[in-house]
């Protein structure tokens, strides 16, 4: 039987908010030796409700004028699975976008992790 997604998934996931100065976010990817992270919209804080909305990188984040936001730089739409799909869904998606990751949703749409290649 094949493994589902939340199985191997990466449950720790850096996300920015779209306000974050594109600098600050740039400066934090490169200090923990991350090449990218979604976007994410928080619903509910208190309940840690996260939904990406779109995707930026390092790439994206280093041409940024100054005074650029991570919304002025994301790209979209993300690329997601959800946690119960089977991981040859999850390198389908992969495939299909040419990605090296896709984040990974709940039911509900809430981030939950990463999976990459």
């Amino acid at each position: 039987m094949s493994k589902l997604v939340h199985e191997i998934m990466n449950p720790d996931v850096l996300g920015f908010p779209p306000e974050e100065p594109a600098a600050d976010a740039l400066g934090l990817l490169l200090a923990l030796g991350a090449s990218v992270a979604p976007v994410v919209n928080t619903v509910n804080a208190a309940e840690g409700d996260a939904r990406a909305v779109g995707v930026v990188s390092w790439r994206d984040l280093v041409e940024a004028p100054p005074g650029s936001s991570v919304r002025d730089r994301m790209k979209t739409p993300v690329v997601v699975v959800r946690s119960d799909a089977l991981i040859t869904q999850a390198a389908e998606a992969i495939s299909e976008h040419g990605v090296h990751r896709v984040f990974v949703v709940d039911a509900g749409g809430k981030l939950v992790g990463a999976l990459s290649i």
